[in-house]
């Protein structure tokens, strides 16, 4: 009967998916074992390819820092400084998913044309816009950016982070980008606060109508209280008519 293991696949799950993130395309299996403190040998007796390590490592990914650390950032500091930050981490995080999404593409199993990251609402790439639109429209309801739909909007960041990162992955010499990471993150939250901005203007007409309305309610009341104070004279000046009427016919008679 053979010693039962030591370490469970899980663990050497976990140690691959490190690995593969902090070191993207050139990680080996080599590595993978020592960070789990096992012998390579351990490693290709329970996975038989790198690849396929690689495929089970990325499908039970967690929720990258930047996408957890989003439900702590609502509410908090000035929104479009907080985005900024939002977009610099959520760069960095797509520049290390970049590679290994390609590595998933070329070493499909079986020569298969789907891709084999994960499917459906659970899946990482899901959970991540879902987080990332909640984030959004939670800061929408705060008052703190104007009411757009929540998804296009996170859609509309992850995008641009996503085709940013694929640029530096394509022409590996940086210099030949026109474009620098500062500036072009300041340029695409600048964009979407252009859209996104709680328009003063719009709240000081709302503030002003409202004095109007105010203004005309309060006039309206002293109209009809004038009313009713010139309605009481009529009356009293009749009343006053009636009774010298009165006596002027009482003096005749006698």
């Amino acid at each position: 009967m053979g010693r039962p293991p030591t370490i469970t696949d899980q663990q050497i799950i976990d140690a691959a998916r490190e690995v593969f993130l902090e070191h993207g395309l050139s990680a080996t299996t080599a590595q993978v074992a020592e960070r789990a403190g096992i012998s390579e040998a351990l490693v290709f007796h329970r996975f038989k390819r790198k690849e396929d390590l690689f495929q089970r490592a990325m499908a039970a990914a967690p929720d990258p820092p930047w996408i957890a650390k989003l439900p702590a950032r609502v509410g908090q500091g000035e929104v479009s400084a907080q985005i900024v930050e939002i977009a610099r981490e959520g760069l960095e995080f797509f520049r290390r998913i970049l590679p290994l999404s390609m590595l998933g593409w070329s070493h499909r199993p079986d020569g298969s044309p789907e891709h084999p990251a994960p499917k459906g609402v659970d899946s990482p790439p899901m959970r991540g816009l879902k987080m990332l639109s909640r984030y959004f429209e939670a800061e929408m309801r705060l008052g703190r950016l104007a009411r757009h739909d929540p998804e296009i909007v996170a859609r509309t960041l992850s995008g641009a982070l996503w085709e940013y990162a694929s640029m530096e992955l394509m022409f590996e010499d940086h210099t030949t980008l026109p474009l620098p990471e500062p500036t072009f993150l300041r340029g695409v939250v600048q964009l979407l606060m252009h859209g996104l901005a709680v328009e003063k203007s719009a709240v000081e007409k709302s503030a002003v109508e409202k004095s109007a309305v105010d203004k005309s309610a309060v006039e309206k009341s002293a109209v009809d209280k004038s009313a009713v104070d010139k309605s009481a004279v009529d009356k009293s000046a009749g009343k006053k008519g009636r009774v010298a009427k009165g006596g002027v016919k009482k003096g005749k008679k006698s």
